[in-house]
């Protein structure tokens, strides 16, 4: 199943023709005009790799997001897009060029996230915590 957001968008350094949002929220598809098919990327990386100050400025490591779905996404402009997750964060401006960087790296990208995360003895899920309920 997939949700059609936008098709003919705004034209920057890359074309992006339309944008899906796949398997439930899990995947971002996105087909660029130069490209023959559809380049997706999951949610999970969209969201350990914002664009937004809290993680770019510190270079904060992102972990615990695995299983994160987009829930809701929007234009920005006529180059970029505004992405929302199911863990409520939405502060990055993903424009046109750096989510063409995502789909086209996102193998060099995890497998860097992935040896970062094993240096910093963390996980990309975080262990469940006990409810109580009174």
């Amino acid at each position: 199943m997939s949700t059609t957001l936008g098709t003919k968008l705004a034209r920057t350094a890359f074309h992006i023709d339309d944008v899906r949002v796949r398997n439930k929220g899990a995947t971002l598809a996105l087909k660029y005009t130069h490209l023959p098919n559809y380049l997706s990327v999951c949610a999970e990386l969209l969201r350990t790799h914002a664009p937004s100050t809290d993680v770019v400025s510190s270079q904060t490591l992102v972990y615990g997001k695995r299983g994160l779905r987009i829930t809701d996404m929007y234009p920005v402009g006529n180059y970029a897009f505004r992405i929302t997750f199911s863990d409520h964060h939405d502060a990055g401006i993903y424009t046109y060029d750096y989510l063409e960087h995502l789909t086209t790296n996102k193998w060099q990208i995890s497998r860097e996230y992935l040896r970062r995360l094993k240096n910093n003895n963390k996980k990309r899920v975080l262990k469940q915590q006990k409810q109580y309920f009174f």
